[in-house]
């Protein structure tokens, strides 16, 4: 855990910046706390000399471990935009409890020493409750910007989202799974918790393995692209429904010169480019990103993504039409589908049958 801490600090220095970089840092904290952690468990036997006193040291640093791993993840998802709830609820959760510990321990006959009397197990218990609010709090807000991202990038490039931000639904995942058995397993013998911090290392290193490969790629890039266009374009809608603003507003003259624009780009065929975003079109078409953006809420019943998916079927139909002996998976390659059953989906989905159905129709 201490190196894979190392590893995240001297990505956040050489290589990242901005949202990414803070994302690391944060992450690489939750891993050298953690890895302190398991140097005490190991060098003092808390858990064999003391269940209760090493569930206390466990819950302690498991809360603030999965702040720093939740909360960059947030982070991340929000392009660094998090309110103050978010940024204090764990830290003040974790020292009123650590509070309320020490004063239990303190007000009790035994104190420290062992055995600790039945008031510390029930703060103990009400600790660890309190643990598992805070995360299910933090997994909620995930959750639900998980699902604003896909409608985010659903709406500017042309992968599915699944393919750029599918990494941050199996780390919420398995983080959630992690951090929800803590309340339960700090409270069980050494075995247990043994196959436990197995399990916890194996999800951490999937974590921040995953982090590194999206954070040194494009993906990163595209996806904060993509929030800003969102930001961008409701500010608009906004505008557009409560200004009359001739800056805001688009002609029908100007629909039509953009449409014979757009018209003219497709006969290039670069919606076939893998990757394409809503500005490179704009910029390909000869159109200003923001008569882009006003033609697009006036003229577009669809996202940006089911709009380039819609103009790559009809080139599939070009072809099953002009090479019917070709398999769907050599289509699917020719308009940059990411495999068969991605452009069988996409294509049902759009004519309500099968490619193969299709062809037999026309045939």
């Amino acid at each position: 855990m201490a190196m894979l801490a190392v590893a995240q600090f001297a990505l956040s220095i050489k290589r990242l910046h901005g949202v990414t970089k803070t994302s690391a840092l944060l992450m690489g904290t939750g891993s050298l706390l953690l890895s302190i952690h398991f140097a005490i468990q190991c060098d003092y036997h808390l858990h064999e000399f003391s269940t209760e006193l090493g569930a206390l040291v466990n819950l302690s640093f498991c809360m603030i471990c999965s702040y720093f791993y939740n909360t960059s993840l947030l982070y991340l998802m929000r392009q660094g935009h998090l309110n103050r709830l978010e940024w204090w609820l764990a830290p003040v959760a974790w020292l009123f409890s650590m509070a309320m510990m020490s004063i239990v321990i303190l007000l009790s006959d035994t104190g420290f020493h062992l055995p600790l009397s039945p008031t510390v197990l029930i703060a103990e218990k009400v600790m660890a409750f309190i643990y598992g609010i805070t995360l299910i709090a933090y997994n909620l807000q995930q959750w639900h910007e998980f699902k604003r991202l896909k409608h985010v990038l659903s709406g500017y490039v042309d992968h599915y989202a699944s393919e750029m931000i599918g990494w941050m639904k199996w780390s919420m995942l398995v983080l959630a799974l992690g951090a929800l058995f803590v309340p339960i397993i700090v409270f069980q013998n050494t075995t247990v918790l043994s196959f436990y911090v197995l399990f916890i290392i194996t999800v951490l290193l999937y974590v921040n393995f995953t982090f590194v490969l999206y954070a040194v790629s494009s993906d990163s890039t595209q996806m904060k692209a993509a929030d800003q266009y969102a930001t961008r374009k409701s500010s608009v809608k906004k505008l557009l429904a409560n200004s009359k603003e001739k800056s805001m507003t688009i002609s029908d003259a100007e629909i039509q010169n953009i449409t014979d624009k757009i018209e003219a780009w497709k006969k290039t065929e670069a919606y076939l480019t893998n990757g394409i975003t809503l500005e490179d079109v704009a910029t390909q078409a000869g159109i200003s990103k923001r008569k882009m953006m006003l033609w697009q809420i006036a003229t577009q019943q669809v996202h940006f993504r089911r709009w380039i998916s819609q103009l790559r079927i009809e080139y599939a139909k070009q072809l099953i039409r002009q090479h019917p002996n070709w398999s769907q998976e050599t289509i699917a390659l020719h308009c940059q589908f990411t495999d068969r059953s991605n452009f069988a989906r996409a294509f049902k989905k759009e004519v309500g049958m099968t490619p193969q159905q299709w062809l037999e129709k026309q045939q």
